[in-house]
């Protein structure tokens, strides 16, 4: 019996490498409408493939993949936050360096791929107040980003990563040590 029960597990471990769950699907994709009582859900992913969802609170529909779908293009590795401001998104994409810009149903504006130097700043935590986008970075600054131009203005040295919230109209940064607040 011990016997027989070996060669069963061992044909069902041989056997699982071949079976694989279908991710093909047939089905069109809708795009949303989207509406002021909706709500974009982002998935973080693991590896180059965040997605970003749209919840139709009173249809109660989910529409999946609205990035790819609006773009033809993945929203990348490691979505971490994002913020409506006016009538843009502004979407932070860690592990791909990004910052999008999208209206709002999705559609790339134009993306910030912030720098120093050669190195990438990867952009995690974002908030907007009083016309610019502040995002926080894993390497330790704080950028203050115009929404015209969507170009770095300033940028400001923490010893971790910033923690950035806004509150009644203020913008409260966590301080750490090793910090730099000199912003122009």
């Amino acid at each position: 019996m011990k016997k027989y029960l070996l060669k069963i597990f061992m044909v069902a471990i041989v056997a699982l490498p071949f079976v694989a769950c279908n991710d093909d699907d047939d089905t069109p994709w809708i795009e949303p409408v989207v509406t002021t009582s909706g709500v974009y859900v982002i998935h973080s992913g693991l590896t180059n493939n965040a997605e970003l969802a749209y919840y139709d609170t009173e249809t109660k529909e989910v529409s999946e993949k609205v990035f790819k779908n609006k773009n033809g293009q993945d929203l990348g590795d490691l979505a971490t936050d994002m913020v409506v401001y006016g009538s843009k998104m502004y979407i932070t994409v860690t592990g791909s360096n990004k910052i999008f810009v999208t209206d709002h149903s999705a559609k790339i504006i134009s993306s910030i791929e912030p720098k120093n130097g050669e190195e990438p700043m990867k952009p995690r935590k974002i908030v907007a107040h009083n016309g610019k986008i502040y995002a926080g970075t894993v390497d330790g600054y704080l950028l203050r980003i115009d929404t015209i131009s969507y170009t770095i203005e300033d940028k400001i040295k923490q010893a971790l990563i910033p923690k950035i919230y806004l509150y009644m109209e203020t913008l409260y940064l966590l301080l750490t040590v090793g910090m730099d607040i000199k912003m122009r």
